[in-house]
């Protein structure tokens, strides 16, 4: 499979919180960078949000290795939890 075609990318965060304004601040890094951004309390832990951040791009390995990074720091600074990312299949 070559990875040529952009592709809808997911990523996920795990974050503490009650809604307050660190969701406000998530929320605010996230769309800034260009992405969608949904939030929802946790199936397991309903003092736990995911926060599922969209974007469309080909998922080359640097592109890929570069956003992990840059969402791993994210997740420190603001006290969550990166938990990886997920890709639509193409044709």
């Amino acid at each position: 499979m070559v990875l040529i075609s952009p592709s809808r990318i997911s990523r996920t965060l795990l974050f503490i919180f009650q809604l307050n304004p660190l969701q406000k601040a998530v929320e605010w890094k996230l769309n800034e960078r260009g992405f969608e951004v949904t939030v929802e309390p946790s199936d397991e832990n309903h003092d736990q949000y995911l926060v599922d951040a969209v974007t469309t791009m080909v998922p080359t390995l640097s592109a890929i290795n570069a956003l992990s990074d840059e969402f791993e720091n994210l997740a420190d600074e603001l006290g969550g939890d990166y938990d990886g990312w997920g890709a639509e299949a193409v044709d």
